[in-house]
């Protein structure tokens, strides 16, 4: 009996690359056959689809992280004065440790430098930087894979090879297709909406401009970002670091 259109092999977790959902049908990505199928002998409700459905859950809220950016400055300041830079010598924004003190010193070096500054041991600008966090808690709402059923059939319309109807019955694990219109029970699945709070770090990075002669504030940039995750190999750390500061610094200098 056939189990589908164009994919009839048992689906594990480890046979889909892509998946997604079209018309409460499962779209898969066969890697054999390298080319789009919709299964419809698979039920939302087994383990490895309620394991993708999860991941992808997960996927969008970590996709959705956000950083708030504004900046202010010290009003009728000729800020083309201020070419070269340096680190004010107490650089040791907390809440870090020396091997990320250091990536946000050259993710600054970095940004700067590509704006035409240069470091300089007799800078017109000293930099320095602060870092704060707090505990927060967001209400995240995801839909739960579920099964729903009212009697023994499930019957799912659709247009047939011939232009009619088709449908399709439940039996054990599996759907199964009739090549014409069936009526009896009823059985499916559906997406129930849970809701979870959970606790997030904020953070908030502080870069200020200062000027060397007089060390007078002259520019600050400021940036609250949800869940930093610092927590992450080096290589990843400094790419993360790097984007966060070029985004800053593109507030610098302020438009006249």
């Amino acid at each position: 009996m056939n189990r589908g259109l164009g994919c009839r092999r048992e689906m594990s977790i480890l046979d889909v690359y892509i998946c997604f959902l079209v018309n409460n049908r499962i779209w898969v990505l066969d890697k054999n056959k390298w080319k789009w199928c919709y299964k419809s002998n698979v039920s939302l409700n087994s383990s490895p689809m309620k394991t993708i459905y999860y991941l992808l859950t997960i996927l969008l809220i970590t996709s959705c992280t956000t950083a708030q950016i504004s900046s202010d400055y010290q009003a009728y300041t000729d800020f083309q004065q201020y070419n070269s830079f340096n680190f004010k010598s107490d650089f040791s924004p907390q809440e870090m440790n020396e091997f990320d003190q250091a990536r946000f010193k050259r993710a600054i070096s970095h940004s700067l430098a590509d704006k035409g500054y240069f470091e300089s041991e007799a800078p017109k600008m000293m930099i320095d930087m602060n870092v704060s966090t707090e505990t927060k808690q967001r209400v995240v709402t995801y839909n739960n894979p579920s099964y729903y059923a009212y009697g023994p059939n499930f019957v799912y319309g659709n247009c047939g090879p011939y232009g009619g109807i088709s449908s399709y019955y439940f039996a054990g694990p599996n759907f199964y297709r009739y090549p014409y219109a069936y009526r009896g029970g009823f059985a499916g699945y559906g997406l129930t909406p849970q809701q979870e709070v959970v606790e997030y770090e904020e953070w908030t990075l502080v870069v200020d401009f200062y000027d060397a002669d007089n060390a007078t504030l002259i520019w600050q940039g400021k940036m609250v970002i949800e869940d930093l995750d610092l927590d992450t190999s080096p290589k990843r750390k400094e790419q993360l670091i790097n984007r966060y500061m070029e985004k800053l610094l593109k507030q610098y200098p302020p438009e006249s």
